[in-house]
């Protein structure tokens, strides 16, 4: 059941987060052509700060990371859901497994009690 109810919202996450990734790619492409062609005295608010982001090591190397992956077709609504329902298939089993592992530690402390 757990399952079931996760792997309903599959289609819907990863094309919210892919397009999340994916307006975050173009958004990059198109502040790297904006700061080329513009005087940084010229540049708003909103562009300083976007700016100083990109300029931020881990959110670079993290955002270029994500380009790549956007641009060999490594990252993609479909990889998503993919690694998703990987993930959820694995939490699946480990939900299982504790399920069993308490029930049988139940029986076992029921047995005793009973002798």
């Amino acid at each position: 059941m757990r399952k079931k109810t996760l792997v309903r919202y599959i289609p819907d996450v990863s094309r919210a987060v892919f397009g999340v990734l994916n307006q975050m790619h173009q958004n990059a492409i198109a502040a790297a052509e904006k700061e080329k062609t513009s005087d940084p005295d010229q540049l708003s608010v909103v562009d300083s700060t976007a700016s100083t982001i990109l300029h931020n090591r881990s959110f670079q190397q993290t955002q270029v990371t994500i380009q790549k992956a956007i641009e060999q077709n490594q990252l993609s609504e479909k990889v998503l859901a993919s690694k998703l329902h990987e993930a959820v298939d694995k939490a699946d089993e480990s939900a299982v497994a504790l399920e069993h592992i308490s029930t049988s530690g139940r029986d076992k402390k029921e047995e005793q009690v009973s002798q």
